[in-house]
Order: C-alpha cells, then sequence, then structure tokens
C-alpha cells in the first residue's frame, strides 16, 4: 500500500505531467479540471508546453487534499482507492485487501 506525503503526492503529480503527457493527456486533463476555459486540440498540439506549465503551476499552487485528490484522480485514473487520511496527513493509493483464507 502507497503512502505519500503531501509533498511526495504533488511530486509525483508534477513528474508524470511534465515527463509522460502527450498533448492528448494534457488536454484533457486541463480542460476537466478548468472546463471554463478549455483549450482546443489544435492549440494542444501546437504548443503542449504551455499547457503543461499550466497544470503543473496548478498542482504546485498549495491546493488542498480534496482539489489534489480530484487532479490525482485525472493525472493518475490508473490508480485504485485513491484517499486523503487527515489524522496522518497522507495520502493513500492502489490498497490491495488481503483475502482472508477460509
Amino acid at each position: 500500500m502507497p503512502v505519500l506525503s503531501n509533498d511526495a503526492a504533488v511530486e509525483r503529480l508534477t513528474r508524470i505531467v511534465e515527463d509522460k503527457f502527450g498533448p492528448d493527456e494534457l488536454l484533457e486533463v486541463y480542460n476537466e479540471l478548468f472546463d471554463e476555459a478549455p483549450y482546443t486540440s489544435e492549440e494542444a498540439h501546437d504548443d503542449p508546453t504551455q499547457i503543461s506549465e499550466q497544470l503543473v503551476d496548478h498542482i504546485n499552487g498549495g491546493l488542498d487534499p480534496e482539489d489534489l485528490l480530484q487532479a490525482w484522480n485525472l493525472i493518475c485514473p490508473h490508480d485504485r482507492q485513491v484517499w486523503y487520511d487527515e489524522d496522518k496527513k497522507m495520502f493513500h493509493y492502489n490498497e490491495v485487501e488481503k483475502q482472508v483464507a477460509e
């Protein structure tokens, strides 16, 4: 069960956006987060760096845990059971339930 601090979660999401996202992924995540000012596909393919920088600025902008979870679910849709432990101030994800032998 991976567990990350807020800073580590921000770093992980930032790294994925910067290193692994192409124009289509950037466009999808950006337009979901900022639906009031969407980019077009053409704009995303012409200048993906601008969208990437705006997403990274947003992620690094001091999001509260709820907003960071929203971004996480868009950036890492393959992660499961992502939640924030308010007492320990840690993010949990991809937890596997232990199977009890019968």
